[in-house]
């Protein structure tokens, strides 16, 4: 999945604390929130050992294959044949406006994987999607987004995002995301997993932030990823430094999978647009992280 640098550097917690241009993909009632058009660039690379991820090799039937033939094209061959990895370049873009319509927001995004190589030559490997929010009373978000995926150019599908977000008092938040709620079929479920996301954000002052992420996972765990817990973890933190600095840091406890990662970044936001690094790593084996740069503008 796509996080975007903020979210990512704060171990992917950010349903309670959806409130830029990445909530399109993470918690869409989120995009009500910012009274601001914006355009973000996001960067992102993941590379991990095909060893770690069990369901990757025995989909294949062995431990060193090159690729899995369920897996989508996005994943490309790396590292050697005693200790193969995949890894994945994606660029995305979005753009939300909640400035035109003050009761209203929308946004649309892009992600391309190994873009635009793949995306001309193979017809896969992308994602685009369309989200729209509205607000009652600057406290209560709704929101939905729908989305077109072609992770090969065989495959493709339709699937539905639902986010509702509540402010109770001026120093919490509590989210509840839906994703993928439309069940895929069985090749693409790693990719596309149904979950259900709960979300809850407290400031700590003025200039701090704590979220916490619980995750439910309703699609076959069992046979996707030979697992019999259906539960993730995310708790991430951000301080600003006078009103700019942004400084974050989170895990996330992957129960599924069985893989706990942390997470660290900075980011430098203005009322211009904002710049974020993050990076994401495993705590049992550095070689598998994602890191992600972001650029925005807003106006």
């Amino acid at each position: 999945m796509f996080w975007g640098s903020r979210p990512l550097s704060m171990g992917t917690a950010s349903v309670g604390y959806a409130n830029d241009n990445n909530a399109l993909q993470i918690n869409p009632a989120g995009i009500a929130q910012p009274d601001w058009f914006s355009i973000d660039l996001n960067y992102q690379r993941k590379e991990f050992e095909t060893k770690d991820f069990p369901w990757y090799a025995s989909n294949n039937n062995q431990t060193s294959a090159p690729r899995n033939p369920l897996e989508p094209p996005m994943f490309k061959p790396k590292g050697t044949a005693s200790k193969p990895k995949t890894t994945v370049d994606t660029w995305h873009i979005s753009l939300v406006d909640h400035k035109t319509v003050k009761v209203i927001g929308a946004g649309v995004y892009f992600n391309g994987d190994n873009f635009p190589s793949q995306a001309a030559n193979e017809n896969s490997g992308y994602e685009v999607g369309l989200g729209i929010a509205g607000d009652i009373a600057d406290m209560i978000y709704i929101g939905g987004a729908g989305k077109y995926f072609q992770p090969e150019s065989n495959k493709s599908g339709f699937d539905l995002d639902l986010g509702f977000l509540i402010n109770p008092a001026e120093f919490i938040g509590i989210g509840i995301a839906g994703r993928n709620i439309i069940p895929v079929e069985r090749e693409l479920q790693e990719w596309y997993p149904t979950d259900v996301a709960l979300g809850i954000a407290g400031k700590i002052s003025k200039y701090a932030v704590i979220d916490l992420d619980v995750t439910k996972r309703f699609n076959n765990v069992k046979k996707v990823f030979n697992s019999d817990n259906t539960f993730n973890f995310a708790l991430g933190a951000e301080g600003t430094v006078k009103s700019h600095l942004g400084l974050r840091g989170g895990a996330y406890f992957d129960l599924i999978e069985k893989r706990n990662f942390y997470s660290f970044g900075i980011g430098w936001m203005a009322k211009e647009g904002s710049i974020s690094a993050a990076f994401l790593d495993d705590f049992a084996n550095y070689k598998n992280f994602d890191l992600s740069v972001q650029v925005g503008l807003t106006f």
